[in-house]
């Protein structure tokens, strides 16, 4: 028998959080893929969930980082690339949120909706949509996740994925999806570093 020991190249692993201190639901969870673009191949390790706990079914809870200034008489939204958007989305910030429509994935920065001047107010560069309840100019309400994707997901004819509801030792910045301090509140079992 021949041994060959090849060196390994590339990263194989990266360290998202404390795999020690993981606590999941019980049982696998059917993931909604109509929460996802229809040509999304896999659900990313670490990307946010909603479950329903009686119908074990899991969907993506959306984060998207302004990729430019939105100024209140903007009509087009500009959003970093990898939102994994969807044109049923709805995103919002503080107490206003829009549906998304059309997402114009042309730019090689960013993604683009159309949305009405003011209907998400002003906001810098970097500011966090999330998915919220329903759109509207006041009074609406983010959904936080429940946890988290524990593991990459093949997204087949019907994808099961475990959701992780306590961990320590988050590595925001290796997240597939920005946080925001709402979904930190709501994750009250999990540990972020900054």
């Amino acid at each position: 028998m021949e041994y060959k020991e090849t060196a390994q190249s590339g990263n194989s692993y990266i360290h998202m959080w404390d795999v020690a201190t993981t606590r999941v639901f019980d049982g696998g969870f059917l993931f909604d893929k109509s929460s996802v673009p229809a040509d999304t191949e896999k659900l990313p390790r670490g990307a946010f969930l909603k479950a329903d706990l009686d119908e074990q079914k899991a969907a993506m809870i959306k984060t998207a980082t302004l990729q430019t200034e939105l100024l209140v008489t903007d009509t087009v939204v500009k959003v970093e690339k990898g939102a994994l958007l969807v044109a049923t989305d709805v995103l919002g910030i503080g107490d206003k949120a829009v549906t998304v429509g059309a997402i114009d994935t042309s730019n090689d920065d960013y993604d683009s909706f159309a949305i009405t001047a003011d209907a998400l107010g002003a906001l810098a560069v970097g500011a966090i949509l999330q998915t919220y309840d329903s759109e509207g100019s006041s009074g609406k309400v983010a959904i936080n996740p429940d946890g988290f994707n524990i593991a990459e997901v093949t997204l087949d004819a019907e994808p099961s994925c475990t959701v992780m509801y306590e961990v320590k030792g988050i590595v925001t910045d290796k997240l597939p999806q920005v946080v925001t301090s709402a979904i930190k509140t709501a994750l009250k079992f999990c540990q972020f570093l900054s």
